[in-house]
Formats: C-alpha cells, sequence, structure tokens
C-alpha cells in the first residue's frame, strides 16, 4: 500500500461512534420495564435468566465505552499518515530540518506516537473480544430460554453484522498501522540515503 492508498483508507474508516450506536440499538439493554421494545419477548424470561443477562451486560458496560473512543485511533492513524507524506516530501525537497520536526512527533509526541497508536489499537481489539466474548454468552443463554418463534426474530435483528462492522474496523486499524510502520521504516531509510 503506497501513502496515497494509506491515506484514502485513513479517511475511509467508519465512525466508531456510529458503528457502536447500531450494534447497541440493534442488540439487547439491561432488562427493565421499559427497555429492549424492539424485542418484547425479552420481558416475558424468568428473574433468574433476567439478572444473569443483565450482570452480564453490566461485565461489558466499561468495554462499550472505552470503545467508544476508539475513534480516537482513526484520527490518529490519518494524522500520522499525512506526516508520512509530508516526510516524503521533505525527503525530496532536502528539507533536513522539516524531516527531523517529522521523524521527531512520530517517534515522541504523545497524539501521533506510532507506538501510542499500536497501544490503543490493541486496547480496541482486547475491548472488542471481551464484548464478543459476552455477546455470544448472551445469545447462547436467549437462544435457550426463548420460544422457536422469539428466537427467529432475536437472530433476524442486524445486531450481529453490526458486532462484525466494529471487528472488521479492527482488523483494519491493525493492517493500516502495519502499514504505517512499514511506510515510516522504508522513508528513514530514503532519508538516510538522501544526506
Amino acid at each position: 500500500m503506497d501513502l496515497k492508498e494509506l491515506r484514502r483508507e485513513c479517511h475511509e474508516l467508519a465512525s466508531v461512534p456510529e458503528l457502536l450506536q447500531e450494534f447497541q440499538n440493534s442488540w439487547i439493554k439491561p432488562i427493565r420495564k421499559n427497555t429492549n421494545r424492539q424485542i418484547p419477548f425479552i420481558n416475558k424470561l424468568s428473574e433468574e435468566t433476567k439478572t444473569e443477562i443483565n450482570r452480564r451486560l453490566a461485565l461489558i458496560k466499561k468495554n462499550l465505552e472505552d470503545i467508544n473512543r476508539g475513534q480516537i485511533i482513526n484520527q490518529k492513524l490519518t494524522h500520522t499518515s499525512r506526516y508520512l507524506i509530508e516526510f516524503k516530501l521533505t525527503t525530496l525537497n532536502g528539507d533536513v530540518n522539516k524531516r527531523k520536526m517529522i521523524t521527531n512527533l512520530l517517534l515522541h509526541d504523545d497524539f501521533v506516537k506510532i507506538k501510542n497508536t499500536l497501544i490503543d489499537i490493541k486496547e480496541f481489539e482486547e475491548n472488542l473480544k471481551e464484548i464478543t466474548k459476552q455477546y455470544n454468552n448472551i445469545n447462547k443463554i436467549l437462544l435457550k430460554k426463548l420460544k422457536a418463534k422469539d428466537t427467529a426474530t432475536f437472530q433476524n435483528l442486524p445486531h450481529k453484522k453490526n458486532l462484525k462492522k466494529l471487528t472488521d474496523l479492527s482488523k483494519k486499524h491493525q493492517v493500516i498501522a502495519e502499514h504505517i510502520g512499514n511506510q515510516f521504516v522504508e522513508l528513514l531509510g530514503e532519508s538516510k540515503k538522501n544526506r
């Protein structure tokens, strides 16, 4: 992936808050009297099952909040790709001072430091794994406890597709970060040759 493609891929990353909102709107919410109106049969579950589902939903509350802050990864990747393009231009133009400044930014700036972005991507992935684990556990409980007709209705909701969109975004973050790292190493090598 060249720099132009990298920049385009970064700009086309899906909005994390929007994807998360789609998932949360299409899946189950903590079970109370006035919740889950799109799936009213959830309220007919036994109190024991409702308690277990609510407990599992509570386990991922923080993960969902952390995932929502994942939009910052999109911004970091976008900024980093822009800096890599500037780095390449400064290498071609021979602007050593600007090249040093960009290198310093990519290695030491708290926001765009590549190492911090990789940490954020890993945390996003870990949060998503925990959400997926509890999602699967809750869905197994529901499939055992719901009537066949209700199970079919629940399975036809777009929650699985929406969770997959978040998982695909996480994978895309990883691929882009890998390409950014490769491009940065390559550009550092080119800049040393042009000294």
